[in-house]
């Protein structure tokens, strides 16, 4: 039973489409930039008079291209930050997905205990992971992982209660990710006093 899970998720991960998420940093600018400025020069042992004849123009080009993998080393970081959450997002959604294809969408407490007791993933998460991919569409995960920001895995599944449309206006409706956690409780908030 595990095996076919197992193969049924890593199926629906490979058939995902990952051109949405680009990481590649180019250093053909930066180094361009780099290179005209003296204090990379002296840096990168370029600075004439220095001693230099031992070194070729390509280990000095390297040395530039290290300086400025360096200077964009913050960007690389948000990028990364960025493609685990895109990746972990879709990853829980494709559990989800296959546990529910595999239970005919009627998951058992009992069926989730023995999946978390094989697989080592709490049942609890098998639950929400199962609940993810049963209230969302590959639509709605993909306005989740829009332009500013991809939300953690932990954001979404503490509010897999409030409904698809509602969790994307928030989303939508936040720049970063701690004004989504913001917005959220200022949402729940507002819908609980309107209640009463």
């Amino acid at each position: 039973m595990t095996e076919n899970l197992y193969e049924m998720v890593n199926q629906q991960s490979e058939a995902r489409p990952t051109e949405d998420m680009e990481l590649n940093i180019s250093n053909n600018d930066c180094t361009k930039e780099i290179e005209n400025t003296k204090s990379q020069k002296v840096l990168a042992g370029m600075e004439e008079g220095e001693g230099t004849s031992d070194r070729t123009a390509d280990e000095s080009k390297d040395i530039v291209n290290i300086f400025c993998v360096v200077d964009d080393f913050e960007k690389y970081l948000q990028l990364n930050e960025r493609y685990t959450k895109y990746t972990e997002l879709h990853r829980y959604y494709d559990i989800g997905e296959a546990i529910n294809a595999f239970y005919k969408g009627d998951v058992k407490n009992k069926d989730l205990q023995k999946l978390s007791n094989r697989t080592r993933i709490k049942k609890d998460i098998l639950l929400k992971a199962s609940k993810f991919a049963a209230c969302y569409t590959r639509d709605h995960l993909s306005m989740l992982c829009g332009e500013y920001f991809v939300p953690s895995w932990q954001q979404i599944s503490h509010n897999i209660s409030m409904p698809p449309e509602e969790l994307i206006e928030v989303y939508m409706n936040s720049s970063t990710p701690g004004m989504f956690d913001l917005n959220i409780k200022s949402f729940k908030s507002f819908k609980r006093k309107t209640r009463r």
